[in-house]
C-alpha cells in the first residue's frame, strides 16, 4: 500500500510537471495571438475614428456599433485582450515595461527563467515593520533575490513594508532599508520604495490602521521617508493602493515631488492621479516562480537626462527591448509583452471552513474545521509575529483532511490560525475564502487562556449590566 501510494505521488508530480510545461506553451501562444489581435484592434479603432470625424453626428451611433462589431468578422479581440492591461492615453509617449514584485512568499525563484519569460524589472522586498508589534526585520529571501535578479540582468528596485505611524518611524524605516541594501548599492537601479498600506490580518487591524492618521499626517509620514532616501542618493517612491491615495493621503503632494507606484488590481484603471508604476494583478504566472506573483507596468517618460521627480536617476539596466509599435490604449513603444495572468476564478468555493481550536496539554493545539465538498485539500496558516504576516504551517490533501495538531508550542504566546480550502490546478492551486481566525494562548498548566482583549470587553459588559441592575433596583425602591 505504501509503495503504491508513493508511486501515485510520483506519477502525480510528473503529470503536474507536464501540465505546467503545456500551460507555459499555451501562454506563449496566447501572447502571440493577443499581440496580433491588438494590432488589428488598433487599426480598426483608427479607421472608425477617421470615419466618425468625417461623418460627425449625421450617422446614428448604432451604425458605428455595428461597424465596430463586423469590421473584422469572426475575430474576438476582447477575449484575447482580457489579460493584458489597457494603458491610459496620457502615457502615449512613454516606453512601457512589464515586471514583478516579490518577497519571501514566492519562495525560491529561478531568475533566469523569469527573465526569459518576459520579466523586465523586479521590486524586491528587503524589510518590513510588524503590523502588530512594530518591530523591523529583513525579508529572509531579500539578499538571495537581489543577487539572483542582478545575475540575470534584471533591473532591481527594493521596498519596505511600512507600518510607520509618525515621521520619526518613517525615517527609521528609511535608515533600516538603506543600511540593509548598502552592500548592493550598485545593483539598485530602480527606486527605494515605501509600501504604505493597511495590513491584512483577517479582521484584526494593524498598527497603521489603528493609529487613525489624518490625510496630512499620513502624507507627512510618506514624505519624511522619501526625503531621507533622497538625501542618501537614491530615488524614493511611495507604493499605495487607489483607496489609500484617494482617502488617506494627499496624493498630489507626493506625486508632485516623487514617483508613485499605484496598486489597483484591474486591467483598466480609472485612477486619475499621477503614477509611474502600476500594479494591476496579484495573480501573475511567471516561469521560474512557483506561486502567483504581482505584475506591474513601468511607464518611462521621454526625459533625456533620465531624471525622475524628486531627483536621482531611474536607470533601466541592460534588458533587451522590442519596439513593436503602439500599446493598448495608445502608447508608442512597448518593451516585451504583458506577462501571463491566471484567469481562473480567484476563489473556488463560496463557503469558508469553520475553524475550531482546542489546547492539548502545555505545548500543542489541535485544530479542526468543517469539510468543504469538492476540495482537493486545505491550507492551514498561523500568524508569525516576527514576520507580521500569516505563514503556511500545513497543506493537507483530501476533502476529509479536516484536522491538524500544531505541536511544540511555547506557553504565554498568542497563537492565531486561519484555514482555507483549495482545488488543485494545472498551473497553480485555486483557493476559497479564509475561515474566521481562531486565537488561543498556552499556559504553563495547560489551561485555556483567552486573550485579555477578549476578556476585558466581556468583563466590562458584565459590570455594566450589574451597575444597570443596581440603579434599576434603587429607582424601584424609591418609588415604593
Amino acid at each position: 500500500m505504501e509503495r503504491s501510494e508513493t508511486g501515485y505521488r510520483q506519477l502525480h508530480k510528473v503529470c503536474r510537471g507536464v501540465m505546467r510545461t503545456v500551460n507555459r506553451a499555451r501562454r506563449r501562444v496566447m501572447r502571440t495571438v493577443s499581440q496580433a489581435c491588438r494590432t488589428v484592434s488598433r487599426a480598426r479603432r483608427t479607421a472608425l475614428l477617421a470615419v466618425g470625424k468625417g461623418l460627425g453626428r449625421a450617422v446614428p451611433a448604432a451604425f458605428f456599433l455595428l461597424l465596430w462589431a463586423f469590421c473584422v468578422p469572426g475575430l474576438s479581440v476582447r477575449a484575447a485582450e482580457a489579460a493584458a492591461p489597457v494603458h491610459d492615453p496620457r502615457f502615449a509617449d512613454c516606453r512601457v515595461k512589464y515586471g514583478i514584485d516579490v518577497s519571501y512568499h514566492q519562495g525560491e525563484i529561478d531568475w533566469e527563467r523569469a527573465r526569459d519569460d518576459g520579466v523586465r524589472f523586479a521590486f524586491i522586498r528587503v524589510a518590513r515593520r510588524g503590523s502588530l508589534d512594530g518591530s523591523l526585520a529583513v525579508d529572509v529571501r531579500a539578499y538571495e533575490n537581489i543577487e539572483g535578479a542582478s545575475a540575470a540582468g534584471i533591473p532591481i528596485g527594493v521596498y519596505i513594508y511600512s507600518q510607520a505611524v509618525s515621521t520619526e518611524e518613517a525615517v527609521e524605516e528609511a535608515d533600516y532599508i538603506l543600511a540593509a541594501i548598502e552592500p548592493y548599492r550598485d545593483k539598485i537601479t530602480l527606486p527605494v520604495v515605501m509600501d504604505y498600506e493597511f495590513s491584512d490580518l483577517s479582521g484584526n487591524r494593524g498598527r497603521l490602521e489603528r493609529a487613525g492618521l489624518s490625510q496630512s499626517q499620513g502624507t507627512e509620514v510618506c514624505l519624511a521617508f522619501c526625503r531621507r532616501v533622497e538625501e542618501m542618493g537614491y530615488t524614493p517612491m511611495v507604493y499605495a493602493n487607489e483607496t489609500m491615495l484617494a482617502r488617506y493621503l494627499y496624493a498630489e503632494e507626493i506625486s508632485s515631488r516623487y514617483p508613485v507606484w499605484l496598486a489597483n488590481h484591474t486591467f483598466e484603471t480609472s485612477y486619475q492621479g499621477e503614477y509611474d508604476f502600476w500594479q494591476y494583478t496579484s495573480r501573475g504566472i511567471v516561469d521560474g516562480i512557483g506561486e502567483h506573483v504581482d505584475l506591474n507596468v513601468h511607464y518611462i517618460r521621454p526625459q533625456e537626462d533620465g531624471s525622475v521627480p524628486g531627483g536621482g536617476s531611474m536607470q533601466e539596466g541592460g534588458s533587451t527591448s522590442q519596439e513593436d509599435g503602439s500599446v493598448p490604449g495608445g502608447g508608442s513603444m512597448q518593451e516585451g509583452s504583458p506577462l501571463a495572468v491566471d484567469e481562473s476564478p480567484g476563489e473556488s468555493f463560496q463557503e469558508a471552513p469553520v475553524l475550531t481550536a482546542v489546547i492539548q496539554g502545555t505545548d500543542a493545539i489541535t485544530l479542526s474545521w468543517t469539510e468543504i465538498a469538492g476540495a482537493s485539500g486545505y491550507e492551514l496558516e498561523r500568524f508569525d509575529w516576527k514576520e507580521g504576516a500569516y505563514v503556511v504551517i500545513a497543506k493537507l490533501q483530501g476533502a476529509e483532511a479536516c484536522a491538524y495538531q500544531d505541536a511544540e508550542l511555547s506557553p504565554g504566546v498568542n497563537y492565531i490560525y486561519r484555514v482555507r480550502a483549495y482545488v488543485s490546478g494545472a498551473a497553480f492551486d485555486a483557493y476559497g475564502p479564509y475561515s474566521s481566525v481562531s486565537q488561543l494562548r498556552l499556559s504553563e498548566t495547560g489551561e485555556t487562556q483567552i486573550p485579555w482583549r477578549v476578556v476585558l470587553p466581556v468583563a466590562g459588559g458584565v459590570l455594566l449590566a450589574a451597575a444597570a441592575a443596581a440603579v434599576t433596583a434603587v429607582l424601584v425602591a424609591g418609588r415604593k
